[in-house]
């Protein structure tokens, strides 16, 4: 009888281990995603910084945030703009999607939608948003 009971109980346990392991290492994935897209987004809040204080001004949204990368985008010409731009590569959350770029006068408004790509949802889905004041 102990047998036969050992026999059930050890792989059920077995199975509620490895079930819970993986559930956890699941969630853990969701939190790093939002963790890079939430350091992705300050990485373009310095960058911003740097462009209005040389520039004395922020991107208009028509400009986006292309015109941190290449001077060329602007469309109205600055003077002391990095040779090098603010950064290297069009800013992405951790899905690779580019973010979404608001300016209202010195109120820049930086959003990732998650990967689904629309507004509210958890885990993945969960849209970061950052509210600047430049």
């Amino acid at each position: 009888m102990k047998k036969i009971i050992l026999l059930f109980i050890v792989p059920a346990l077995i199975i509620c281990l490895i079930y819970f392991i993986l559930l956890r290492g699941a969630s853990k994935q969701e939190v790093d995603h939002t963790e890079i897209t939430k350091n992705r987004i300050i990485e373009v809040e310095h960058a911003l910084a740097e462009f209005k204080k040389d520039c004395d001004r922020l991107p208009t949204e028509e400009e986006g945030l292309e015109a941190l990368i290449d001077a060329m985008k602007l469309k109205t010409k600055c003077y002391n703009y990095k040779h090098k731009g603010y950064l290297n590569q069009t800013p992405t959350d951790a899905w690779s999607i580019p973010l979404n770029y608001k300016v209202d006068g010195n109120i820049v408004i930086l959003t990732s939608l998650g990967v689904d790509q629309k507004p509210g949802g958890v885990g993945q889905n969960k849209d970061v948003r950052l509210s600047i004041e430049l």
